[in-house]
């Protein structure tokens, strides 16, 4: 889980060159916790980039606001009918199954930024 909108605190920025985000100002960046997505070589303590999007397609990695669980998660999104399948990328884990309607896309992850 990673802190529900609003939580973030906007006095903690990093920087990025512009060729990183392809010029775009509606990106904002996440610390990744948990090993949920290590195969897609994603860490804990990692820092995504993420693109502002409410949309993404089946296979993307997003962003995700489960709003009936007041959390947020990093997943790999599949639209299913009315609900979503999140899937982890770590194979001791099984996606989970969240109705479409307490679930709002946050970001699509552009890139990471490895912890060192």
């Amino acid at each position: 889980p990673i802190p529900v909108p609003g939580d973030q605190d906007p006095d903690e920025w990093i920087e990025v060159t512009r060729d990183l985000v392809g010029g775009r100002e509606d990106v904002f960046a996440l610390v990744v916790r948990g090993t949920s997505m290590i195969d897609a070589l994603i860490n804990d303590g990692d820092i995504v980039v993420m693109k502002r999007v409410t949309e993404v397609k089946n296979g993307d990695l997003a962003a995700v606001f489960l709003t009936d669980r007041n959390e947020s998660t990093l997943k790999r999104v599949f639209h299913e009918g009315k609900r979503l399948k999140l899937k982890p990328e770590n194979p001791t884990m099984k996606p989970f199954y969240v109705d479409a309607r307490f679930a709002q896309i946050q970001g699509k992850v552009m890139c990471v930024i490895r912890k060192i």
